[in-house]
């Protein structure tokens, strides 16, 4: 028998019992649908001469600017479910982690811009990185993405396991670029050394002015060399692919 007290008591207890399972369920559907929220963060560190990059496991793609300033600027911006991402800039050194275990998803924007002439030496487990206008030393890598640099002057490096590799209008003395499964792609102005390397795709290298250059090739497919080639010269090139042609251009 229900008692009039206890009638009350139900009358009060049943709707907050159903709020609270309201409640729930939105923290619950928060947590296991993909894009569900929104993560910023923003912030400037003193200049360094040399700068090191360091991402997660998945989901970040790195822009690399010049910022012209005097200081480093980070700006990150990310949809997530699940754990949130986590950004830290301290000293020589940004970190990043935008977990994506299980169901999870995480997909993030980094963009660092460094003041003229800093080295970047940045390592992106799971994305694509992308660098515009850089005048010191770029070492960039990545497990699975493309790579992209763009009017940079600082020695250039560069190395992916699985994605494209575009260099371009760059007045870099040295670029040494390395993929597993990805067409290699050099645009250069005048370089001094030049080295490219895939197992799978076309490599393409451009000198700009039409010097002689020591010149060295190896290709499963057809092998271009239009430049003017001297054992002896100063300058070199390197282009190999394991399975794909090898075209040596200047212009």
């Amino acid at each position: 028998m229900i008692t009039p007290e206890r009638r009350r008591m139900l009358i009060i207890v049943l709707p907050l019992l159903a709020l609270s399972v309201v409640f729930t369920g939105a923290v619950i559907a928060q947590d296991i649908l993909p894009g569900t929220r929104q993560f910023g963060f923003t912030t400037e560190i003193d200049a360094v001469p040399q700068l090191q990059i360091r991402t997660g496991r998945t989901g970040v793609d790195l822009e690399l600017r010049d910022g012209g300033g005097g200081r480093i600027r980070v700006e990150a911006s990310a949809e997530y479910s699940g754990q949130q991402p986590s950004v830290s800039a301290q000293g020589d050194l940004i970190e990043v982690e935008c977990p994506a275990p299980g169901p999870y998803d995480c997909d993030m924007e980094l963009v660092v811009e460094v003041p003229p002439g800093t080295a970047v030496d940045a390592t992106n487990r799971g994305g694509r990185i992308e660098a515009f206008g850089l005048t010191g030393a770029v070492d960039l890598t990545t497990r699975g993405g493309r790579i992209m640099v763009t009017d940079s002057s600082g020695p250039i490096a560069v190395e992916t396991e699985s994605g494209r590799i575009l260099v371009e209008d760059a007045t870099a003395p040295e670029v040494t670029a390395t993929s597993r499964t990805g067409e290699i792609t050099l645009r250069l102005l005048e370089p001094r050394r030049v080295s490219a390397t895939t197992g799978i795709g076309t490599v393409v290298i451009d000198v700009g002015a039409c010097q002689p250059y020591a010149v060295d090739t190896e290709a499963s497919g057809d092998e271009t060399v239009t430049i003017p080639v001297d054992p002896a010269a100063e300058r070199s090139v390197v282009a190999r692919s394991r399975n794909g042609d090898v075209i040596v251009d200047c212009r």
